[in-house]
């Protein structure tokens, strides 16, 4: 199994665990589930998704080692960018929480977007279908502001199924795309 192939069977992993945690998540809080139980259906998600994966296709954790370590060499300030990309939206929303589905979908964007153009210029490396998921996920974000705004204005939790939706999608195609891509 490719490097290339291996992150789309890894992308696809994740797009499932999401999709599964994100229509269960939202069926608890409209069963006003209490919010503890979250943590647990989230963990369970990816680690049943990303260990089928695993063990389906046994390379598939060595090749995304390899991939990973080519981070490795970059320059310090240089993961440091990166590494805000990541994280720096997702801190934010300890400031507004009102912001979490569009905040998640920049964190998911800007990570991925940051981590390809960098991968690309340090690495020697075209992985396109993590810009495939960077730019999808940016993209919702005005589709997620705009429905939020109109047809979703009364229901927060929809409001954060389609956010959460749109992630599942990006890293689908992106999975997708790295499987069919020449």
């Amino acid at each position: 199994i490719d490097m290339r192939h291996g992150f789309g069977a890894l992308f696809i992993a994740i797009s499932l665990a999401i999709l599964f945690a994100a229509i269960s998540s939202y069926f608890l809080a409209a069963n006003h589930i209490r919010y503890d139980h979250y943590p647990l259906l989230w963990f369970g998600s990816f680690s049943i998704s990303i260990g089928i994966s695993l063990f389906k296709e046994r390379k598939l954790f060595s090749s995304i080692r390899t991939r990973m370590k080519k981070s490795l060499a970059w320059p310090l300030h240089v993961k440091i960018m990166n590494g805000l990309c990541w994280a720096a939206p997702f801190f934010v929303i300890l400031i507004f929480h009102n912001l979490y589905p569009y905040l998640i979908l920049l964190g998911i964007g800007m990570g991925n977007i940051s981590t390809y153009l960098f991968m690309k210029r340090y690495s020697k490396a075209n992985n396109k279908e993590q810009l495939i998921v960077g730019l999808i996920a940016i993209c919702g974000i005005p589709i997620s502001i705009i429905l939020d705004s109109t047809i979703f204005s009364t229901d927060y939790e929809i409001a954060l199924l389609f956010s959460r939706l749109v992630i599942a999608t990006s890293y689908g195609v992106g999975g997708i795309y790295s499987f069919v891509a020449k």
